[in-house]
């Protein structure tokens, strides 16, 4: 009897831990989507369609090379767990100083004030985002908020400067979110204690399955992603970027919590013995569940609001209502996709990930370019919707293949 009240206790400990947890995951995501999101609203409430497309077209770049910087350490932190987090600190630091120098050398050479403030600003965003990561691996989600929180308040004090001193540009805009970032990481490595550089070779060959393959997928998903922006802007012009970015910040609060999945739902999904095949089975379906759930759930509210795009963005904003349709289908595709996408990285298969973009790119990047050039902003969201369908459908069939062939060897 008090073997089964000892089993009981124990499995409702673990319950209330996972839950909570699990709500702080979610309120860093949310944190981290309001900062991103904070940034588009910002700038298209003052200075126009055309100026969020300018602000959109910097950003890409440092979200592509963000996405990189998270493919060398970051998932392999929540796969593998923080056991040799000394390795993987040595690897992000390598990479956020092999960016910070040449980026803000190319930023000063281009003489365009926007490119000039990311430069001097993108090595800190890329720390601020390992240290959100190494919390979740080390199971400290309340400290990874506490990064994001910070970010949040003090871009949100330096976009009260730029309105009470009249000095809004894209160039101001980009370098007041940068700062904010800097000032997460900079609280986020005074909680970590100093590390060897020596593990950073440890770690890369202990987690390079992954990571290979993750960044090659990063490489392929995201300069994809910059070429369809590079397209859309030069086929339809840079009020219809901004009209476009407008309606994915619409969206993007289901979008963190379909992110908040992964560092929820990863961490133990392996072992010493390699990868737990059942437990991820359950977890798949579990998750592929929730995300399409939510993203539909929240895309027929967003539909049936009406006037969500001016009432966040402007009345400028008005007129790109057309494109929150094939976004609201896009974000489900997402949601579906969620669920295989957690389950080939818990089995490493790094091939398999990057062969899944492949198949996304291919049919979704020519897509989106033409269709924009054909319909403008709605085109280029139905373009969108395609990829995330292709993606969705590529990711299941992904991580079957991979299942297959875990089992096998096991």
């Amino acid at each position: 009897m008090s073997a089964v009240l000892s089993r009981s206790t124990g499995a409702l400990t673990r319950i209330r831990g996972w839950i909570l947890r699990g709500g702080w995951v979610m309120l860093d995501q949310a944190l981290s989507s309001l900062s991103n999101g904070l940034v588009a609203v910002f700038a298209g409430r003052t200075l126009g369609p055309e100026g969020l497309g300018e602000v959109v077209r910097i950003l890409a770049v440092a979200y592509l090379v963000l996405a990189f910087a998270r493919a060398v350490s970051g998932e392999a932190l929540l796969v593998y767990g923080a056991r040799d987090a000394g390795g993987a600190l040595s690897l992000a630091l390598g990479v956020a100083g092999s960016v910070a120098v040449p980026s803000f050398i190319l930023g000063m050479l281009s003489g365009v004030a926007g490119w000039t403030a990311l430069g001097s600003v993108l090595g800190l965003v890329i720390l601020q985002d390992w240290c959100r990561y190494v919390f979740f691996a080390l199971r400290l989600p309340a400290l990874a908020c506490l990064v994001d929180a910070i970010w949040l308040a003090v871009q949100l004090a330096l976009f009260g400067l730029l309105v009470a001193s009249r000095a809004v540009t894209p160039g101001w805009v980009v370098l007041a979110w940068g700062l904010g970032a800097g000032a997460g990481a900079l609280v986020g490595a005074m909680r970590l204690r100093p590390l060897s550089l020596r593990g950073a070779g440890r770690w890369f060959r202990a987690t390079r399955s992954l990571t290979i393959g993750s960044t090659a997928q990063v490489g392929l998903s995201q300069g994809a992603a910059q070429i369809g922006i590079l397209g859309i802007g030069a086929v339809a012009g840079s009020a219809a970027l901004g009209g476009i970015r407008a309606g994915q910040v619409l969206v993007a609060p289901v979008a963190a919590l379909l992110s908040a999945l992964f560092p929820l739902l990863l961490p133990g999904l392996r072992s010493d013995n390699g990868p737990q095949l059942r437990r991820i089975d359950r977890r798949v379906l579990v998750t592929a569940a929730i995300g399409s759930g939510l993203a539909a759930c929240y895309g027929a509210v967003l539909l049936l609001w009406g006037g969500a795009l001016p009432f966040l963005f402007g009345v400028d904003f008005a007129r790109y209502e057309n494109v929150l349709g094939c976004i609201a289908v896009a974000i489900v595709f997402q949601g579906l996709a969620v669920g295989p996408g957690l389950g080939v990285r818990a089995l490493g298969a790094g091939s398999a990930l990057f062969a899944t973009q492949a198949v996304a790119v291919v049919v979704g990047l020519p897509t989106t370019v033409l269709l924009a050039a054909q319909s403008g902003a709605r085109g280029a969201a139905l373009g969108i919707a395609i990829q995330a369908g292709a993606l969705c459908a590529a990711s299941w069939v992904s991580y079957a293949m991979s299942r297959r062939k875990a089992e096998a060897i096991s």
